[in-house]
């Protein structure tokens, strides 16, 4: 969409708005609008809440992929999302989601093979920061979790980890959701931070992998160096934490450094342990590597 730059006077130049556009956010002679500088861009975000956005998604067919359907329309940021479903098992699995990882989606409307899920909830952006920093605590909250029950010869407290993966599932979706429908600042920090909050997520996933594996094992006694690794991942861990809120080239460089250290650490440890521990190995190794990708993350946001 192009539109005239329109001269006023020397020193003030004026553009249109979208008529759908104001319309959807009620937007009437007077309204203040928000006004961002972002390079070549010029944001403009309306003061006003907009009409709710809604979709109609069809998963009766998607028999293994429903429920990825309705996170992609929350993670969108839809309002509102009208499914049409094939049996009631389907329904299930549907609601299952909802309570469990989509905050504040809940079913409001119901008929024969449809229903219509709808936010209600607010979502401001003030909720934003908070929300992160919580996605934050909660991945670190696992790692030091899991690697106590293992530690502790606690086993049954791994079950915790899985429930805490879950709760990250959670607030990484509320946060992506979040981003689709206001930004997170410029165009360049909202890409970002969509990025680093994809990373955490996908830690999350191999400290439940790490979980499950070890609920299921018969052998559950892991050798020392793996045990040291697993250590050494979580600090890797707590540093870049430490680095996204006060960025630092030194403590940067220090998780570059040790990132190489523990690749061949775990490298060693697949040679020197009990194959028993492969699949442990495999996903510390995971989560340094993740880690360390993150740092490349936060330096694209500092600079």
């Amino acid at each position: 969409m192009k539109r005239k730059v329109i001269q006023i006077a020397e020193s003030t130049q004026l553009v249109s708005l979208p008529r759908k556009w104001a319309l959807q956010h009620n937007l009437k002679k007077g309204d203040e609008v928000e006004v961002i500088e972002d390079g070549e861009r010029v944001v403009i975000r309306a003061a006003k809440e907009a009409k709710p956005e809604t979709t109609k998604i069809d998963v009766s067919k998607a028999v293994r992929l429903a429920e990825r359907y309705l996170i992609a329309a929350y993670r969108s940021g839809y309002d509102e999302v009208e499914v049409i479903y094939d049996n009631p098992t389907m329904l299930q699995r549907l609601q299952h989601t909802a309570s469990s990882i989509l905050m504040g989606f809940e079913i409001v409307n119901q008929g024969e093979r449809t229903c219509v899920f709808r936010n209600i909830s607010s979502s401001l952006s003030s909720e934003f920061d908070n929300v992160l920093r919580r996605v934050f605590f909660i991945t670190l909250a696992l790692a030091r979790n899991t690697h106590d029950a293992i530690t502790q010869k606690r086993f049954e407290r791994l079950t915790e980890g899985l429930a805490l993966e879950t709760t990250n599932n959670k607030f990484t979706l509320f946060c992506q959701r979040l981003l689709n429908k206001q930004g997170g600042g410029s165009y360049r920090l909202t890409t970002y931070l969509f990025l680093t909050i994809y990373q955490l997520e996908k830690i999350a996933d191999h400290y439940k992998y790490i979980c499950e594996h070890l609920l299921k094992a018969k052998n559950r006694k892991l050798h020392a160096k793996t045990l040291k690794l697993f250590q050494q991942a979580n600090d890797q861990l707590n540093s870049y934490y430490e680095l996204f809120y006060k960025y630092d080239l030194q403590k940067a460089e220090e998780i570059a450094k040790n990132y190489h250290t523990l690749e061949a650490s775990a490298e060693h440890a697949f040679n020197d342990t009990p194959s028993s521990d492969d699949e442990i190995i495999h996903n510390l190794l995971s989560i340094v590597q993740l880690t360390f990708n993150l740092v490349g993350i936060r330096i694209g946001m500092e600079i």
